[in-house]
């Protein structure tokens, strides 16, 4: 089987699978896996349009010496599925 398919479309996809998985409490790892997946290809079409991403533009309403921390926490699911550490994590 083949499929032809937009950056757009396959970010949409993948978000909203991730929404579903959520909604129906399935598995965190796949929500996390697919969310983070669709928001990369969405930061890169943001970036090679010259474009903020609507999260970096979110983030100037969080406070300054927070930003660091929030960045942390919300790169930490991501970060441990792709780094092959023992430590484990509470999703």
């Amino acid at each position: 089987m083949s499929i032809e398919i937009t950056k757009e479309e396959a970010a949409r996809r993948q978000i909203e699978l991730a929404i579903d998985l959520f909604i129906q409490d399935k598995d965190p790892i796949p929500v996390h896996t697919f969310t983070r997946a669709g928001f990369d290809i969405l930061q890169d079409l943001a970036a090679k349009r010259e474009a903020d991403s609507i999260l970096k533009s979110a983030v100037v309403s969080i406070k300054e010496d927070k930003r660091t921390e929030f960045w942390k926490l919300l790169r930490a699911p991501s970060t441990f599925l792709n780094m092959p550490t023992g430590i484990p994590i509470v999703f």
